[in-house]
C-alpha cells in the first residue's frame, strides 16, 4: 500500500512538472469504469475474516486479473494501458501457472518481511506461497525486492502496471490522455446547416461560431468561449499556433463568426516571456475588456489542450489560473454554461 501511494504522489508530480492541472481529470472518460474497482475488491481477501480454500483464492485472483484484463483492452486508447495491459496479463499467467504467486525466500528477507516465512511455509497466505523447486516463470514472480520503509515484494507485471498509473495520470493532467482516436468519417453540413457552419478550407476566418461570454462564478470572473463546432476548434487552435509565431495581436470581437455577449473584447497577445499572470482586466466603458498575453511556448501549450475537441470529442478546459489571473478562461465544445 505504501509502494502504491509512492506511485501516485510521484505521478501527481510528474504531472505538475509537465504543465498539467488536476482539473483535466474531469474530461478522462473510462470505459466500463466499474471493472477496475471490483477487480481490486476480488483481490483482498483477508485471512483474519474469510478463511476461503486455495482453490477458491486462486481462483477469486484469476478471476479480478480476468475483470482488470477486460479493464485494460477497452481502455487501450489511453495513455499507460499498454503497459498496463502487458504487466496484468504477466501476472495472470504466472498466477495461472503456479495456482497462485509465487515469492522467494530472498526476496521476502531483502524487503524487510522475513516474518511472514513461516505463514508462506505453512500456506496460510491468501494469494501467495513460497516458491518451491516446483515454480515455473520464477522470473516473472513476486521477486523484486523493496526495502523498508515501503517493504514490499513486487513482479516485473506489477512495476509494468505502476509504470502505466504514472503515464495514465501525467497524460491526463496535461489533458492528453488518448493516444489515438478512430478514424471518423467527416460528413458535410447541408442547407442551412451549411451557411450556419461552414465548410473547413473555404475561409481562414472561423465561418462556425464561437460565443465570448462572461459572468462572476463562486470563485470569480470566468469567460467562457463556447465553440460551436470542430470547425470552430480548429480556427481557435490555428489562431493560438499563429500567436506562437509571433502574430497579433488578435482582438477576437473583431473576427468573423466570433460573437460576445458579456464580454467587451478578448484581445490575445505574444508576451516576451513566460510569466505567472496573463490575463489582465481593464474596463472601458462599460464592457469589459480583457488582454489574454502569452509566450510562444504556453500559446503551443494551449493549443495542445484544444487537440481532443480536434476529433470531435466534448467537454470544456481551463486555460488560465484563477487564482493568479483576473479571471478564469473556460473554453467548451459540446457544452453550454451559460443562459443568455
Amino acid at each position: 500500500m505504501i509502494f502504491l501511494l509512492c506511485v501516485v504522489v510521484f505521478a501527481l508530480v510528474a504531472g505538475y512538472a509537465a504543465g498539467g492541472r488536476l482539473r483535466n481529470f474531469e474530461r478522462l472518460r473510462l470505459r466500463a469504469w466499474w471493472l477496475a474497482p471490483l477487480g481490486l475488491i476480488l483481490q483482498v481477501q483477508v485471512p483474519a475474516v474469510w478463511h476461503p480454500s486455495t482453490t477458491l483464492s486462486v481462483a477469486l485472483l484469476i478471476l479480478s486479473y480476468g475483470l482488470l484484463l477486460v479493464f485494460a483492452a477497452l481502455n487501450l486508447r489511453l495513455a499507460g494501458f499498454v503497459p498496463m495491459f502487458i504487466g496484468l496479463a504477466l501476472n495472470l499467467t504466472v498466477v495461472s501457472a503456479n495456482h497462485g504467486m509465487p515469492v522467494t525466500r530472498r526476496a521476502l528477507e531483502a524487503s524487510g518481511q522475513g516474518s511472514f516465512l513461516s505463514e508462506l511455509v505453512h500456506g496460510k497466505g491468501a494469494k501467495h506461497h513460497l516458491a518451491g523447486p516446483d515454480a515455473v516463470l520464477l522470473p516473472l514472480a513476486d521477486v523484486i525486492p523493496i526495502p523498508p520503509p515501503i517493504a514490499q515484494v513486487v513482479s516485473a507485471g506489477d512495476l509494468m502496471v505502476y509504470g502505466g498509473v504514472v503515464w495514465l495520470v501525467a497524460a491526463t493532467m496535461r489533458g492528453r490522455p488518448q493516444l489515438w482516436k478512430p478514424r471518423r468519417r467527416k460528413e458535410q453540413p447541408q442547407g442551412r446547416d451549411r451557411e450556419a457552419i461552414g465548410v473547413a478550407g473555404e475561409s481562414d476566418a472561423p465561418s462556425v461560431s464561437i460565443i465570448g461570454d462572461y459572468a462572476e462564478g463562486p470563485y470569480g470572473p470566468v469567460i467562457l468561449l463556447e465553440l460551436a463546432s470542430v470547425d470552430a476548434v480548429r480556427w481557435l487552435h490555428g489562431a493560438f499556433l499563429d500567436m506562437a509565431k509571433g502574430s497579433g495581436p488578435l482582438a477576437l470581437s473583431s473576427q468573423p463568426g466570433v460573437a460576445f455577449r458579456r464580454l467587451g473584447e478578448l484581445e490575445l497577445r505574444l508576451g516576451q516571456a513566460e510569466s505567472t499572470k496573463h490575463l489582465h482586466r481593464s474596463n472601458t466603458g462599460t464592457r469589459t475588456h480583457f488582454v489574454w498575453s502569452c509566450s510562444g511556448p504556453e500559446w503551443e501549450r494551449h493549443a495542445l489542450f484544444l487537440e481532443p475537441f480536434l476529433e470531435g470529442g466534448m467537454g470544456h478546459q481551463y486555460l488560465t489560473d484563477g487564482a493568479v489571473d483576473d479571471a478564469i478562461l473556460e473554453v467548451s465544445h459540446g457544452e453550454s454554461h451559460f443562459s443568455p
